[in-house]
This record gives structure tokens, C-alpha cells and sequence, in this order.
């Protein structure tokens, strides 16, 4: 669910930008309406993404209260790849050190 909303805002984004791209003063570009009703509500998306992976990192770390010792994005990073043996070398220092 959450995926899906990132991804939303994540593609509204990237046609934000061509747009602005494609205009010739940014003043006109940041006076668009359409612009200045979108990013905050874009803004207020991420942030329901954002809590919802916090929580989903919580859940990870009192099952396995070593990640308590590990950044969120390295531990975002050991559970994307925790499949992957050689991967995770770089990471077993942060967990059992």
C-alpha cells in the first residue's frame, strides 16, 4: 500500500521536474497553481510513507534487537539483501560488534 503511494508521488515528481525543465523562468514555473497544490500534498504522502517505514523498521528491531545498533538505511539495505550472503559482509560488523 505504501509502495504504491511512493511510487505515486515518486512519478508525479519526476513529471514536476521535466516540466520545470522545460520552462524558461522559474518564477512563472514556481507560480503555477496546479504546482503549489501539489508538492505539499506530495509532502504530506512521504511523510505517511516515512512513518510507515519507521514502523515497519521498529517491527524488525524488537524481532532482532541487534538492529537496534544498526542506521535505518543500513538496516533497510541488510533486509533488501538479506538473501544475499555476500552482500551483507559489509554489515555483520554493525550488527555483532
Amino acid at each position: 500500500k505504501e509502495a504504491k503511494k511512493f511510487a505515486k508521488v515518486d512519478k508525479d515528481w519526476a513529471k514536476i521536474m521535466i516540466k520545470a525543465s522545460q520552462c524558461r523562468n522559474i518564477v512563472e514555473c514556481c507560480a503555477d497553481e496546479l504546482l503549489q497544490n501539489t508538492i505539499p500534498t506530495m509532502y504530506a504522502e512521504l511523510e505517511k510513507c516515512q512513518k510507515s517505514l519507521e514502523g515497519y523498521l521498529e517491527q524488525k528491531q524488537k524481532a532482532f534487537p541487534r538492529f537496534y545498533f544498526v542506521s535505518n538505511a543500513k538496516l533497510l539495505t541488510i533486509l533488501s539483501q538479506g538473501s544475499d550472503p555476500l552482500a551483507m559482509n559489509a554489515y555483520y560488523e554493525n550488527v555483532f560488534d
